[in-house]
């Protein structure tokens, strides 16, 4: 595909770990297993948790610890995030079991068409203006799902199931050690499944880049965190950590400043700077082209609505009712290093979303 050479796999991606934890809590699924995850859950572990740190791709380990750290001395495999290989998309593949095309979380921002906002999904505030008062809350009422651990609990009504997330959520926690204090009790009392989300490194990554010293440190203590943990458990738990995403350094480009492209436009671009939603007014298709690929054809390879449906990008199952509404009539992807800028604000300096190995590849660490 026009120079996309790194793709999703959905055979070997961060989707099929769910698929795995389902299939094993004899929960069904469509979606394959994963065999290298499936051979370890068979050993039944009275405990089992699956724990996602943002951002932690293989390339963001590789830089940032040394080869006897835990995080890559425990690397079993490589994977691949979902299409777009970022937080939304990626973190709700996990948790629904779900591929974006059917989960309908695609980015950061979606069209809301009860409100014709472009959305914030997981805040739901309108992105370009704040102060705009949303009557649809888009991810509760259009992009609700029934997650993995809930599924599990139809099942297994006497396992004990649990989510930690930080204190963004009611009754999160303030630190990743919190987290950990809370999963080693979870490991003292009876069988377990827990589902553990922390931000980092993803929120340090976006400010500091891929190989600033602030990652670097924020890399080491998760590692420390990480293996003092592994100390503290008993033999009967396991723990499968991996990313949602990876991240590239990044170069804006400031598209508030094409005004005549943005004039081909019915509404802003969504989504993500590295995977947009473009929506044409009506005849201006041909100058739409035209001028993206003036002005930025040597960055972002564009595809048409039905040519990227046609990709399977997204992933392989039922499309969600309003995909095509989210996708928009034109979507861009990043070829290379560079971002879309929306708004006047100050640039992130590594982001995710396109379609690079450093991206997509994401680690599969077993601590057994």
């Amino acid at each position: 595909m026009k120079r996309l050479i790194h793709v999703p796999d959905y055979q070997n991606s961060i989707l099929n770990i769910s698929a795995s934890i389902l299939n094993h809590y004899g929960v069904s699924t469509e979606y394959k297993t994963l065999k290298i995850l499936d051979q370890e859950l068979e050993k039944d572990y009275k405990h089992v948790i699956l724990m996602v740190l943002d951002g932690m791709g293989i390339n963001i380990l590789n830089h940032n610890l040394s080869s006897d750290a835990l995080l890559r001395k425990n690397l079993k495999t490589t994977l691949t995030s979902v299409f777009p290989p970022t937080t939304v998309a990626a973190t709700t593949a996990m948790l629904s079991g779900l591929p974006p095309i059917s989960s309908g979380h695609l980015g950061w921002t979606q069209y809301n068409q009860i409100d014709d906002s472009i959305t914030t999904v997981f805040l739901n505030t309108d992105y370009y203006y704040p102060n705009k008062v949303l009557t649809h809350n888009l991810q509760r009422d259009s992009l609700s799902y029934i997650n993995i651990v809930d599924q599990i609990r139809e099942i297994n009504p006497d396992l004990h199931l649990e989510t930690l997330f930080p204190s963004f959520k009611v009754n999160g926690h303030e630190t990743f050690n919190d987290e950990l204090n809370r999963l080693l009790m979870i490991t003292k009392g009876n069988k377990s499944f827990s589902y553990c989300y922390w931000t980092e490194p993803d929120s340090t990554i976006h400010e500091a880049g891929t190989t600033g010293l602030k990652t670097k440190q924020i890399l080491n203590a998760l590692n420390t965190s990480y293996e003092r943990f592994l100390r503290e458990i008993g033999e009967d738990v396991l723990v499968i950590t991996t990313a949602d995403h990876g991240l590239i350094d990044v170069e804006p480009v400031l598209i508030y400043e094409y005004k005549d492209f943005l004039d081909t436009l019915r509404m802003f671009p969504s989504i993500e700077p590295r995977a947009t939603s473009f929506y044409v007014k009506k005849n201006q298709d041909e100058l739409f082209k035209t001028l993206f690929n003036q002005y930025f054809g040597k960055d972002f390879v564009l595809l048409s609505k039905k040519e990227i449906l046609e990709s399977n990008l997204f992933g392989y199952g039922k499309p969600h009712a309003k995909i095509e509404a989210f996708i928009g009539d034109y979507f861009s992807i990043a070829s290379n290093n560079k971002m879309f800028q929306f708004l006047k604000t100050k640039p992130f300096k590594a982001h995710h979303a396109g379609l690079t190995k450093e991206e997509l590849e994401v680690p599969l660490i077993l601590n057994k």
